[in-house]
């Protein structure tokens, strides 16, 4: 059966919005349930937007199956679907519950119902403006207990009877954002929202322009429609410019917390922002945002491994903070600050930040700490080194041997010490001379070197470990003191006469 006169489909309305314009077309009164009833349609299977039961309102009302599909919001147990993306019930108001007036006149409702179309972009929850009259939509009382089916919009007297004035509004960029995606039209929002379903772009720029307007403890709670259009609009001129700018975003969430306590944790830092993609709806996935705060929160905070983070457990820890490495090694906060600024982890401006919020890369501080537990003083090197003291000062000072924290004594560290890791791979490049051939003449040790040329222990080593000065080993334990030169390699450079000689 073929419904005549036609009726044309319009391609910005609902398929609930069309239903309910056919049944008043053709019978003069009542919506879509009747129609839909007499067509042999399960209303449930039409309002989830089962393929059989749109076809066959298709192919009544004599229009493409695929274009009435591609109206429809799917109504799903726990979600919403349009056009294959899903959403969230909250996404979606009910058919009906907000409209612009300006628009329903034009339509012609005033002389017959049936000419009120219903637009998908009124049913969008962040949509709050006409785009073709520049004004603000009329949201009715009590519209969430609306029914899709037997719904109608006031007619024109009963507009005037309301009395609603509606005001003068600019679309924002966001609004602009979802009708030119709505309309299948290129769309301002930048390829990293464009990748986005709908709502995901949405709620981003909502929360991130809340969060970044507010401060990461804003009460969402009583943000009017109005609130959330405004945050949509800032976090949207965050958010079209790619992920790049929403981390720089995120920069700015962090460095507003205050939060002093060792043990604070991303949710105390990011406050809203962390709850809504920590414990939001199940069912339908908040996009990739979420793992831009997840990578953000791992590059920012010292997170335990093992920690459950947005969904994920945390499998290597990236940073320290002062606070968790101090427990983790036993050093005292106070030492391990002046140890980081020393070692240049950390910056001198860092003495004011929290302890829980000062963090470094979390192997290059074990290392360290490491090295300061196990370190060796100068006056022990010689030996793990097998050299004189004098020859183990002269590679301090020539930079072969350099301490794992600097002498400062007026931050307290006073003591010269050496990471043993680095003295053993000292000996392990030493290791790798050519062995001397037994019964060489005309070779000399570092002590018999230094004094030929007047150069210092430290200067023949470097110009050794450089390769710019031959050098063999004895066979045996490897240590400065079995380090051979040849006489002849020596004489470019010895130092004019009377120079000072050290070994």
């Amino acid at each position: 059966m073929i419904l005549r006169p036609h009726l044309a489909h319009d391609r910005s309305e609902t398929a609930i919005s069309f239903a309910r314009r056919l049944g008043q077309f053709h019978t003069g009164r009542g919506g879509a349930r009747r129609l839909l009833e007499d067509l042999g349609i399960d209303l449930r299977a039409f309002l989830a937007g089962a393929p059989d039961a749109v076809a066959i309102l298709a192919a009544a009302a004599a229009v493409e199956p695929e274009a009435l599909a591609d109206s429809m919001i799917r109504r799903l147990d726990r979600c919403r679907e349009f056009r294959g993306e899903r959403w969230t019930r909250g996404f979606v108001l009910p058919e009906g519950a907000r409209f612009c007036p300006d628009c329903l006149l034009e339509d012609g409702v005033a002389g017959a119902e049936w000419r009120g179309i219903g637009r998908i972009a009124w049913r969008l929850r962040p949509v709050l403006t006409c785009h073709r009259h520049h004004r603000s939509l009329i949201t009715l009382p009590g519209a969430e207990a609306s029914d899709d089916l037997d719904y109608r919009f006031p007619s024109a007297a009963e507009l005037r009877e309301m009395a609603v004035e509606t005001q003068v509004q600019v679309p924002t960029p966001l609004e602009t954002m979802i009708l030119d995606r709505l309309a299948g039209s290129r769309s301002a929002g930048g390829s990293w929202l464009g990748l986005q379903t709908l709502e995901q772009a949405v709620q981003v720029c909502e929360m991130v322009g809340a969060t970044v307007g507010q401060g990461p403890a804003f009460d969402h709670g009583s943000f009017t429609p109005e609130d959330w259009r405004r945050a949509g609009a800032a976090g949207f001129a965050i958010a079209s410019r790619g992920e790049g700018a929403v981390r720089e975003a995120l920069d700015g969430i962090a460095s507003l917390s205050t939060t002093s306590s060792g043990k604070a944790g991303p949710k105390a830092i990011y406050g809203r922002l962390y709850e809504w993609l920590a414990y939001g709806s199940p069912v339908v996935d908040q996009g990739p945002i979420r793992e831009v705060l997840r990578e953000h929160i791992l590059d920012t905070l010292a997170i335990e491994p093992g920690e459950l983070l947005l969904g994920e457990r945390v499998e290597i820890r990236r940073l320290h903070s002062v606070h968790s490495l101090s427990e983790r090694t036993g050093l005292h906060r106070k030492r391990l600050r002046k140890i980081l600024v020393r070692t240049g982890l950390v910056s001198e401006a860092s003495w004011d930040m929290a302890a829980n919020r000062l963090v470094f890369p979390a192997q290059l501080a074990e290392d360290m700490c490491r090295d300061i537990v196990d370190a060796v003083s100068l006056h022990l090197v010689p030996e793990v080194i097998g050299c004189s003291r004098t020859q183990a000062e002269s590679l301090h000072r020539e930079g072969i041997l350099r301490p794992v924290v600097d002498r400062d004594l007026g931050s307290g560290i006073g003591k010269i010490a050496f990471a043993r890791r680095d003295l053993e791979g000292f000996l392990m490049t030493l290791s790798g001379l050519p062995l001397e051939v037994e019964g060489a003449d005309g070779v000399v040790d570092l002590v018999n070197a230094a004094k030929r040329t007047g150069r210092t222990t430290g200067d023949l080593v470097a110009r050794v470990l450089a390769g710019t000065l031959p050098a063999v080993r004895r066979r045996g334990d490897v240590g400065l003191a079995q380090i051979r030169i040849r006489s002849r390699d020596l004489e470019p450079l010895k130092v004019l006469v009377g120079a000072a000689i050290s070994t």
